[in-house]
């Protein structure tokens, strides 16, 4: 009715998933047990709409009614648009027309009856030939009571005759109408898409049956900085904000739930959870987001003369009250039953009797008639407080030689070279910590449409730098030593400055002036970290107040090199039967963890320490992201090249990003993608990075 899709007379949003159902070592022959267990992780995520394809089988259908989880079944006709077939007309034959009608009417005799289907679909990613008109109406005839939708790619099921629902494969402008990037994530809000982007008809509802794609096609940025699974969370935020702030959106499909492994699929297709069926850290996002209860923010007000806080709360659900789940808070030694009596698709309040508005953070747990638990949060009554460092007792004291400046205070020594204006080392209380230079750091994208760049991909192009000139003075109490050079393909300055209250800032200040021109993944600082020094520790500004225990993107988190040592030992002893019982944070990847290699966006502060205390931690503020890798990774010849570096050196590359990109996944980057840099001849850009040697 008008732009909404009803169910039972009440408007419904679909949160969806694309289930393509296969398995290991079964194919498309699947138990009826094992497409059970892949609804419930998808239930567990908060995903109400399956979308499978190819026309499922009626295990998964009768599944869908006992659990209660819509789907849409669609026609075995697929990928016209891109595939010419064995006539080379990409599907134009009429003759077509007799056995499509044949496979539609069997489709809807076959699935009428089953409640948990609620539209059917013509077909996926082709042209809307006559002969798909003429089984629209056809099947209208057939059931009055579901609407119809064309599954197609670059809007070509949008505002087409016969349809019910508007079909789109990834949100995105008008072809020609605006330029690239097609929508903006805001970094500070992680909510707003530019007015008119994702401009689409309100005439009717509109479905998105792809969109959010996991990164999968950039298979080499995903095992080089696995943090663009945490980064694709602020995508599927806003995405499902931008369906729930929008009336005539009625549903978007994830892509893809399952991983898959059919014929001629390629190895790379991920999920929500790997071929053993080990969640992965994308669960987490996908649950989050499309979680039917938003407490946004996390931050309440306390009401001392009734004794209880309160918190804006959101209701998402299509038909249940808030009053209707079981919300379970606990604060320290205290626990309770919080109350939110919130009408589907409104906003109210969520009130917790407290008596007093002191003490730790309120853990809450929302959990459904059903059982499963539909979100956590963490919520508090005042801002975080965060621990001030104090400025490092005494003062720099500067001695020079004729190849040397060596810089000290304390426990602190630094040896700059005079040759390139660098630091050389650093040690702490006689540990050496830095033993190389820093870095400028600007790392090519595996961007598919860049081919030309692909032997650059994922390698820090800031290599060879030579000073044509090094000066130092002494100001305030700060020292400051600059450098002007090149590095191979830019040139400019690099400038070190050992700051008055004990932390050293290295920054850059350099113009491109290569080839060939770059779609640049990250820039930033690099800092050579011994080998020792092999713990990341973090702090940042996370996107969600509550994440499981090893997950990569949890606000502050202790991640070694190798992992916790019971997942060691695990991982040493599995005999490769069954699901992995570790962590998926916890898989290796050239001989680190996931979690340990992976960006820690919007920095606070953090960096690497040894086994004790000491180490080397940068300051983020919130704008810089956090990342460490070995310092000869030879991520399939991408990360480290001794062409360019040199011979690699024991320990650690720590760099603190100023940008990054978020990851390059092209069915991702159609729809919404963070600002982007090109290095070409001319681009200027500057980074700087704050960092101090730290000890127990």
């Amino acid at each position: 009715r008008g732009h909404d899709l009803l169910i039972n007379g009440s408007p419904v949003k679909l949160r969806g998933t694309n289930y393509h159902i296969t398995y290991p070592g079964f194919g498309e022959i699947v138990s009826r047990d094992k497409i059970r267990r892949d609804l419930e992780l998808f239930m567990d995520a908060n995903l109400n709409c399956m979308r499978s394809r190819p026309t499922p089988s009626i295990d998964f259908v009768e599944l869908c009614d006992e659990l209660g989880v819509y789907t849409t079944v669609e026609a075995m006709v697929t990928l016209m648009i891109y595939a010419k077939g064995p006539e080379g007309d990409h599907g134009a034959n009429p003759a077509i027309a007799g056995p499509l009608r044949h496979h539609m009417a069997t489709m809807i005799e076959s699935y009428y009856s089953n409640p948990s289907v609620i539209t059917w679909g013509l077909g996926n990613e082709c042209p809307y030939y006559d002969y798909f008109k003429v089984a629209a109406i056809g099947m209208q005839a057939a059931d009055e009571s579901r609407p119809l939708f064309f599954g197609s790619d670059a809007r070509l099921g949008v505002g087409i005759p016969f349809m019910d629902l508007n079909d789109d494969h990834y949100p995105r402008a008008k072809h020609g109408e605006m330029e690239q990037p097609y929508a903006d994530l805001d970094p500070e809000t992680n909510r707003v898409i530019h007015d008119g982007q994702w401009d689409y008809p309100d005439d009717r509802p509109n479905l998105f049956t792809e969109w959010l794609h996991v990164h999968t096609n950039n298979w080499k940025e995903v095992a080089y900085d696995p943090g663009i699974d945490d980064i694709w969370g602020y995508y599927a935020k806003a995405h499902l904000d931008f369906m729930y702030d929008t009336p005539h959106y009625t549903g978007g499909f994830q892509f893809k739930g399952a991983p898959y492994r059919g014929i001629g699929a390629s190895e790379r297709w991920r999920g929500v959870f790997d071929g053993d069926r080990r969640i992965n850290d994308i669960h987490w996002h996908v649950k989050k987001s499309h979680s039917p209860i938003r407490i946004e923010p996390t931050l309440g007000e306390f009401d001392a003369g009734a004794g209880v806080a309160r918190f804006r709360v959101e209701n998402r659900h299509d038909f249940l009250n808030l009053n209707d789940l079981t919300l379970r808070w606990t604060r320290g030694g205290e626990s309770g039953l919080a109350t939110a009596d919130v009408t589907p698709h409104s906003e109210g309040a969520l009130e917790i009797a407290l008596g007093t508005q002191d003490g730790p953070p309120i853990e809450l747990e929302a959990v459904a008639p059903n059982g499963l638990i539909v979100d956590r949060y963490e919520l508090t009554l005042g801002p975080p407080e965060r621990a001030a460092h104090p400025a490092a007792e005494g003062e720099w004291s500067v001695k020079e030689t004729d190849g040397e400046i060596v810089v000290s205070r304390g426990a602190q020594r630094f040896v700059v070279s005079r040759e390139t204006g660098l630091i050389t080392s650093a040690t702490l209380d006689g540990r050496v910590v830095l033993n190389g230079s820093p870095t400028a750091s600007v790392v090519p994208t595996q961007q598919r449409n860049f081919k030309k760049q692909a032997k650059f991909t994922l390698v820090n192009q800031m290599a060879g730098w030579q000073a044509d000139r090094v000066r130092a003075d002494e100001q305030g109490g700060a020292v400051r030593v600059v450098a002007d050079g090149r590095y191979t393909l830019a040139a400019g300055k690099m400038v070190t400055t050992f700051e008055a209250d004990g932390g050293v800032t290295v920054g850059c200040e350099l113009t491109w002036d290569g080839k060939p021109d770059l779609n640049v993944f990250s820039t930033g600082m690099t800092l050579a970290v011994a080998p020792e020094f092999d713990t990341l520790r973090w702090e940042r500004d996370a996107l969600w107040s509550v994440y499981p225990e090893y997950h990569i993107g949890r606000a502050e988190g202790v991640a070694p090199a190798l992992g916790a040592p019971e997942f060691m030992s695990m991982r040493d002893s599995w005999n490769g039967e069954g699901t992995k019982p570790w962590p998926w944070s916890q898989d290796l990847t050239s001989g680190v963890t996931r979690d340990f290699r992976s960006t820690k966006y919007r920095l606070v502060e953090g960096g690497l320490y040894d086994a004790a205390g000491f180490g080397v931690e940068f300051v983020g503020h919130g704008t810089h992201h956090l990342q460490a890798v070995p310092a000869g990774d030879d991520l399939e010849g991408n990360t480290f090249v001794k062409e360019i570096h040199g011979q690699p050196t024991p320990g650690f590359h720590l760099k603190l990003m100023n940008y990054h990109n978020g990851g390059t996944e092209p069915h991702l980057t159609k729809s919404i993608r963070l600002p982007e840099e090109f290095a070409k001849k001319g681009w200027s850009f500057e980074a700087q990075a704050t960092f101090r040697l730290a000890q127990p």
